[in-house]
């Protein structure tokens, strides 16, 4: 009995032994390192520092390494220099690591460049490691910007680099979502304003109310001048959608178009009616021609040895109107209440609007009688979609 007591008091003693030994000798315990000096001067190098959480000292970044090392920084890596392995290509590198691109080394974790990092985060030069932030608005998610803060509140961050070292130097700013730095965040029809909030400094997209934007109107046969709820928001013609007409928007004097929209030439016919091209006279003040070569931009037909224009037919119409070949044959117009009556430029007196309706030669060659700058849906934008959008936002 008192053989086996002793042996198991024997064995828990040398099981506390051990228990000790472990203690003395784990690293989590018992640190290696006090201090960021004490691990800069013990491996002789910058860029260590005492890292509380592993008890050991720890590379910050490639200027911790040797020539032909590389540091895996804390907390994706192991804190340790590696040899440098050279590759093009992550094909190249080792199942769990990447190629580095701007060093042509594989690494396992860190980063040196912000493409390397997960959206809503660039690359810390300083660490060489991936930190939440954005230089752009590409380096955020979808519906969100990239806003630095400025002496008045928060801006767009502005980045012109054209090298990814070239963006290490640019602002670092925050990813936002629920706002706008522009007009190019918005929707369609839209624009990017001041918060009503004065005490929230994120703007907010609202809808343009400056004009009837894309408002369905009718085109009268004979009027070319139609207005839309006021002078110079012409009613145009739409060919890619199934709304024949809608509003444009005065913006011949530099006014802003909202998203999706731009400023675009508005062009007429003569008020010239015509049936056949027989029917368009050349005017008097009309170039002379031997033959319809003679007459090409714009294009028109040499008749009786001047230019002379063509009959222009809308799709299934019986009748039509005339192109022009000369300005004198475009509209006049005078200076009403400081704006011209029909281009809508800002003016002191009559010979102000005179000369700027023209004739211009459209993208099928033939002349029109350029009458003022409206705004219009851009390119793969239609009507529809940007009602259906201001339907939504004010549906409640």
């Amino acid at each position: 009995m008192t053989m086996r007591h002793t042996l198991a008091f024997i064995s828990a003693a040398v099981i506390a032994g051990l228990v000790a030994v472990a203690c003395e000798n784990d690293p989590v315990l018992r640190p290696r390192c006090h201090s960021d000096e004490e691990c800069v001067e013990t491996n002789g190098r910058p860029d260590w520092y005492c890292d509380a959480s592993v008890g050991r000292c720890a590379c910050r970044s490639d200027r911790a390494c040797g020539d032909q090392e590389h540091c895996e920084p804390l907390p994706g890596g192991d804190g340790y220099c590696h040899p440098n392995r050279i590759c093009e290509w992550n094909a190249d590198c080792s199942q769990g690591e990447f190629c580095d691109i701007a060093t042509s080394i594989c690494r396992r974790s860190g980063c040196s460049i912000d493409l390397q990092c997960p959206e809503g985060h660039v690359c810390d030069a300083d660490t060489s490691t991936c930190v939440p932030g954005c230089r752009t608005h590409g380096d955020c998610g979808y519906r969100e910007v990239c806003l630095c803060e400025t002496d008045g509140g928060l801006d767009g961050c502005e980045c012109n680099a054209e090298t990814e070292e070239g963006r290490r130097f640019c602002a670092k700013g925050t990813c936002y979502a629920g706002t706008c730095a522009d007009d190019s965040h918005c929707e369609w029809g839209q624009v990017c304003v001041e918060n009503p909030d004065p005490t929230n400094p994120l703007k907010v997209c609202v809808d343009d109310t400056r004009g009837p934007f894309c408002e369905l109107c009718k085109l009268e046969p004979g009027n070319a001048f139609d207005r839309c709820d006021g002078a110079a928001n012409y009613c145009l013609r739409d060919t890619t959608g199934p709304m024949p007409y809608f509003c444009g928007v005065n913006c011949v004097n530099g006014e802003p178009c909202p998203n999706g929209f731009t400023c675009a030439d508005v062009l007429v016919l003569t008020s010239a009616e015509c049936t056949s091209n027989d029917s368009c006279s050349p005017p008097a003040s009309a170039p002379a021609c031997e033959s319809d070569d003679d007459c090409q931009r714009p294009s028109g037909r040499c008749v009786d040895g001047r230019c002379a224009g063509f009959c222009l037919v809308h799709e299934g119409g019986h009748s039509g109107f005339c192109s022009c070949v000369t300005d004198e044959e475009c509209p006049t117009q005078s200076c009403d209440g400081g704006y011209c009556s029909i281009s809508g430029t800002r003016c002191v007196k009559d010979e102000d609007c005179r000369d700027q309706i023209v004739c211009h030669v459209g993208q099928n060659g033939y002349g029109y009688c350029k009458i003022g700058r409206n705004c219009a849906p851009q390119e793969g934008v239609t009507c529809d979609e940007v009602l259906d959008i201001r339907r939504r936002n004010q549906t409640p």
